[in-house]
């Protein structure tokens, strides 16, 4: 097995370098300052076809083979690159069980930067599927769903997020199964201090 690159790699990798090189001391790589350029750093990127790669064109990425992610990472240390946000989990989870409408809406502007989300996963508590104490819950209410719950790690919450991507239990009866716990796309406007939701 060859692995080189391909003269298109080859290319994308040269010009990679060069950017960043440019770039070389515009981002800030730790300090008060790094959470914001997690979000200002993206859309550079993005303007320059460094970030989405490998993700879908009509919503935002360059519809490259998975490759040309691999060659960022292995170009892109620290100390030269923007911050990146990690939002993989959220664009590969509604490009591949989201509606087009919810695709249209929410992946666009996760790519190309203007908009900010976290993850609500962690908790104070061992595991979320462990249904022990008091996990995340979500019961219907009509047409909607109340969530109960607290979450934590959520680094990016000072910059005022857009949403967050929470997983709670919509199964009371906790029988410890994955498919007891649902995604839910949470508007973080008008945006409060508290993690907790409610």
């Amino acid at each position: 097995m060859d692995f080189r690159d391909s003269p298109e790699e080859a290319a994308f990798r040269d010009r990679l370098r060069g950017w960043l090189t440019e770039q070389k001391g515009k981002f800030p790589t730790s300090g008060d300052a790094y959470w914001p350029s997690r979000v200002s750093g993206t859309r550079p990127s993005s303007a320059a076809g460094f970030f989405g790669t490998s993700w879908p064109k009509e919503y935002g990425g360059q519809d490259l083979p998975p490759v040309f992610d691999v060659i960022v990472d292995e170009e892109s240390p620290r100390p030269v690159r923007p911050a990146r946000p990690s939002l993989g989990y959220l664009v590969v989870g509604l490009s591949h069980h989201g509606n087009e409408e919810l695709r249209q809406r929410f992946l666009p502007g996760m790519i190309n930067g203007p908009e900010r989300w976290l993850p609500g996963f962690s908790e104070p508590w061992p595991r979320l599927r462990s249904g022990r104490r008091c996990p995340t819950t979500a019961a219907r209410d009509g047409d909607e769903y109340i969530i109960n719950g607290h979450k934590i790690w959520t680094n990016v919450l000072r910059l005022q997020p857009t949403g967050a991507l929470v997983l709670a239990r919509t199964d009371r009866t906790f029988r410890r199964n994955i498919r007891d716990i649902s995604a839910f796309i949470v508007s973080m406007h008008p945006y409060r201090a508290s993690c907790s939701v409610r």
